[in-house]
């Protein structure tokens, strides 16, 4: 499971563990959305700095392996 925050960082949980795995570090604005990929080796995140995260989570990284700008607003 992850949790978006507005100081912009993600929470992520192994929910049967009930542990937090990872802060994930990147936006500098609340995030408003989050997804998994189906295969949930990846986590997609949205926020209100108008730019979309993709984080691998099977790499073990905390920053970004890419983000997508464009948008004129947030996201």
């Amino acid at each position: 499971m992850a949790c978006g925050a507005l100081d912009g960082q993600v929470a992520v949980f192994d929910v049967a563990e009930g542990k937090r795995l990872h802060s994930l570090e990147g936006h500098s604005m609340a995030v408003r959305s989050l997804c998994f990929s189906p295969d949930s080796t990846l986590l997609l995140t949205a926020s209100d700095d108008k730019s979309v995260k993709v984080f691998d989570m099977k790499g073990g990284s905390n920053s970004p392996m890419a983000t997508v700008y464009g948008h004129s607003a947030w996201v």
